[in-house]
């Protein structure tokens, strides 16, 4: 994989591959937020049509 790559190129591009793998778990945290956001609102939207 590290073929005709110095060890500036090998560093620079492990640095930005763990960019992006915190970059991408910081989506999913988010992503899981809405989801638990979303179930919430739809357990109201139940309680209120029980009501009538």
């Amino acid at each position: 994989m590290w073929g005709g790559m110095n060890d500036a190129d090998k560093s620079k591009y492990q640095m930005m591959a763990s960019q992006d793998k915190a970059r991408y778990q910081k989506m999913e945290e988010d992503d899981d937020d809405d989801d638990e956001e979303g179930e919430d609102e739809q357990e109201y939207e139940d309680d209120d049509e029980e009501m009538y």
